[in-house]
C-alpha cells in the first residue's frame, strides 16, 4: 500500500482508504456524525443551562459541559454568532458573555409574561 491508500478518520488516527477489494468504508464519515451528534447535545445543554444563569465565560461552559476549554470555546463562538450569547467586556481574552434575550425573559416582571 501507498501513503495516499490512507487517509485521517480522526487527529493522529490512519486507516486505509483502499483495500485488496476495493474502496475501505469511510470511518471518517462516521467520526463526523458522532461529533456532529455529540456537538448538537453540547450546544442543546449550554443553551438549556443559560436560562439558569444567563452570564458565563468560557470556562463556565467547560465546567459545565464537561468539556476541554477549546471546545466550549467554539461552542460559544457559535452562539455568539446565531446570536443568542453577546459578548460583554470587548477584549480579545477573558471574554464574558450574556444571553440577552434569556436575561430580559427572566427578570421580565410576572404579570408581564
Amino acid at each position: 500500500m501507498e501513503r495516499d491508500d490512507f487517509d485521517e478518520a480522526a487527529p493522529g488516527e490512519i486507516v486505509p482508504t483502499t483495500t485488496s477489494k476495493g474502496p475501505a468504508s469511510r470511518p471518517r464519515e462516521d467520526y463526523q456524525q458522532r461529533y456532529q451528534s455529540e456537538r448538537s447535545e453540547n450546544i442543546l445543554e449550554l443553551v438549556m443551562r443559560l436560562f439558569e444563569d444567563p452570564y458565563l465565560d468560557v470556562n463556565t461552559a467547560a465546567d459545565w459541559l464537561d468539556v476541554e476549554y477549546s471546545t466550549a470555546n467554539r461552542l460559544n463562538g457559535q452562539l455568539e454568532n446565531d446570536g443568542i450569547l453577546e459578548e460583554l467586556t470587548g477584549k480579545g481574552r477573558n471574554r464574558f458573555y450574556r444571553a440577552s434575550e434569556v436575561f430580559q425573559i427572566i427578570n421580565r416582571p410576572i404579570d408581564q409574561l
